[in-house]
Parts: structure tokens; sequence; C-alpha cells
């Protein structure tokens, strides 16, 4: 299964200039797909895109070859979901109950169960039956996620058809939770054949747990596309955020792991980015 974004071209209203212009990337079954670039580059338009709630002026976006333009918003919900950054909420509800809202069209106890299940798999079961504002920031992004989790499990698709769309899963984690969080996102990915779409400013993070990256330009453009450690170079990052970069290698558990840093203010020209084709 492959969700596609082709030649799209999106912004918010007719008096503002588009946000993305003409962005074409693969998102792919088993494989964390981050997508990264400045803040004002596009990154959670093209999110809203991918999910179908906002439409391209130019270009399409299909999965496994039929437009989500072409799906009714349930079926498209049976296959991907989305985790926002922050969640917020009128009414003082349990945490079970917020995540039990994700799952779709079944029995309330078996909404609960998914639920549950999820909780345990984001390390809030513990959390379950106490107010959802109760929560700090951090653990309501993680129930956030589960509520996801939720949706798509619900669905009971096949294995390899269903999308998680996250923006920014990690922004408000401890350390200790990032890592716990980044690798449920690659477990999910490989273990439950999801295509995760990640939107990451954590450019450590972002090659620690990416098979692909989509790199994108102050202007919304792509400055390259492909395999993580082709995308996330010291080059094509200084091209794109204007500052040197290095890559260093951590020892990590007598296993050497490269990492991309920033390692200067020095201005350099967006002149240099290539694309990567995968």
């Amino acid at each position: 299964m492959t969700l596609r974004a082709s030649n799209v071209i999106a912004g918010y209203n007719a008096s503002r200039d588009n946000v993305l212009r003409d962005v074409s990337c693969d998102f792919h079954a088993g494989h964390v797909t981050v997508i990264a670039g400045p803040n004002g580059a596009g990154k959670s338009t093209l999110l809203r895109v991918l999910l179908g709630v906002m439409h391209a002026s130019t270009g399409t976006v299909s999965l496994d070859g039929t437009p989500l333009a072409a799906m009714k918003p349930p079926l498209r919900a049976r296959h991907i979901a989305y985790m926002p950054q922050r969640t917020s909420l009128a009414f003082a509800f349990r945490v079970v109950d917020v995540v039990a809202f994700g799952a779709l069209g079944v029995a309330q106890s078996r909404a609960v169960e998914l639920a549950t299940l999820a909780l345990r798999d984001v390390g809030l079961a513990d959390r379950a039956n106490e107010p959802f504002a109760s929560l700090s920031v951090g653990q309501q992004q993680r129930a956030t996620l589960a509520r996801a989790l939720a949706q798509l499990r619900s669905a009971d698709t096949a294995p390899g058809t269903r999308v998680l769309l996250a923006d920014e899963p990690v922004s408000a984690q401890d350390p200790a939770s990032a890592l716990r969080m980044c690798d449920l996102l690659v477990s999910l990915a490989r273990e439950q054949k999801l295509a995760v779409v990640c939107v990451m400013h954590d450019l450590t993070l972002a090659r620690r747990i990416a098979d692909d990256c989509l790199l994108l330009t102050c202007e919304g453009r792509v400055a390259a596309t492909g395999p993580a450690h082709n995308v996330l170079t010291p080059v094509n990052l200084a091209d794109v955020f204007g500052v040197q970069f290095a890559e260093i290698r951590v020892e990590s558990g007598g296993i050497s792991v490269p990492t991309i840093v920033p390692v200067g203010p020095q201005v350099v020209p967006a002149s240099r980015a290539t694309t990567n084709e995968s």
C-alpha cells in the first residue's frame, strides 16, 4: 500500500500565496517517513492534505491508486488516522473515554477494549480512569496517539492498508518518553505494517527512526526526498535551514549511531539541495 502525493499545490485562501508548491512523495507501508523543514515550510499543511481534510488546488493524493477526493470520510477514516500536536476538550472525560472516541463503528465494550490496549502501548494504562485534563501535555500527546491507534484497529482493515499521520509526536515529551515514542512508531510500522508519516523538528530523532524523509524548503518546495540517510545530510540541511550541520557518531551500547547536529550560525545559500529518489 502506498499513499502518494503527486504535484500537490495547496494554500489556505485565494488571497494568500500557496503554502505547498509542486510536492510529490510516496509513503510506504512498513516504513517511517519523516517530513522535515523550517517553520512555515508547509509540513502540517501537507499532513492535512494527506488526511483528506484539506484539498490541493492542483495535484492529487491517492491511496493505492484511489484518489482521496473520491473516498467518503468514513472510508478514509478506516485507513488513515491523524495525531495532532494537541487535543483540547470541553468536558471532563476520562482518558480511556477520549481514546475510545477513536474507535469506529464498534460496540462500546469493544471500543473500551481497544482503548485499553492502546493506552498500554503508550504507557498510560495506569491513568485510564483519570480526567484527560489531569494529564501533562506530554501525556496528553501520548493519549492522542493511543486514540489514533484505537481508530485504525477498530477498522479491522488488512495489514498494509493503514496510515498513521503524526504532527510533532514527541514535541512535548521528555527524553526518555520521546525515545519510547519513537521506538513505538518504528514498531508500529514494522510489526503492524503501518505507513507512519511524522512531522519532526528534532533531526537527531528523525535520523534515528526514519526510513525515508521528505525535506521541504521554506517556500514549500521539495528540497530532497528518498532514503533518510541520503536526505538528512549536512549539505541538504544547510541549504534548507541556513546554518551549518555536521554528522557525528555517538557510541551507544557498543553501536556507533550517526547523528546530525547544527554546529554554527553561519548562513549559507539555499542552492545546493538535491533530490534523491528512492
